[in-house]
């Protein structure tokens, strides 16, 4: 028995299992990384003021940036500060840990970037799936397509002109993949 195993079973109430306990870990990280000294700098570096977008917000501006993807600004409760990375922070075992620590805290200005949250949900799913951004915003409609129920998915289906609805819906949604595929749609 590991020292992590040791740690889960004499805290049962907490952990049930050793990933809870190595989500926690990240957890512990992430809130490290929320008050990172040097994403607190970037932030402060490139934000500017920009006009409200609030119609009944108080102020005539509010502090926003430039998304570094869509290069579109936005109002900072919009953006994030996204780690550039090739891969992310595995924290799986023990052995994980630094390599963890280095990716999510160790890093430079030029490890970062400033990005709106739909691109960083985006960019997110490229780097878990392993697939190319183009087909992650693909695979981002896919999955709100199959989070509706069968009735709202079928409407869909025939507001997009697709006559013969498949029964299934595992069947409904490669259908809808495939017409976004085929038809470049960004709705």
């Amino acid at each position: 028995m590991d020292k992590v195993d040791r740690i889960v079973q004499e805290n049962q109430d907490v952990w049930k299992s050793r990933s809870a306990f190595f989500s926690f870990l990240k957890g512990l990280f992430r809130r490290g990384w929320s008050r990172h000294t040097i994403k607190i700098k970037l932030l402060k570096k490139h934000r500017k003021q920009i006009p409200n977008p609030n119609p009944k917000g108080k102020k005539p501006t509010v502090w926003g940036a430039e998304c570094s993807v869509c290069h579109n600004v936005f109002p900072m409760n919009m953006l994030e500060v996204d780690h550039v990375l090739e891969d992310t922070a595995s924290l799986t075992k023990l052995s994980d840990v630094q390599s963890c620590v280095e990716k999510l805290l160790v890093i430079v200005e030029d490890d970062l970037r400033i990005i709106c949250k739909n691109d960083h949900a985006t960019s997110t799913l490229s780097q878990r799936l392993g697939i190319p951004l183009a087909e992650a915003k693909i695979e981002q409609k896919v999955i709100l397509f199959r989070k509706q129920n069968a009735e709202k998915q079928k409407k869909q289906l025939q507001s997009l002109g697709i006559d013969s609805i498949m029964p299934t819906s595992a069947k409904r949604v490669e259908q809808y993949r495939n017409y976004i595929k085929e038809n470049r749609f960004d709705n």
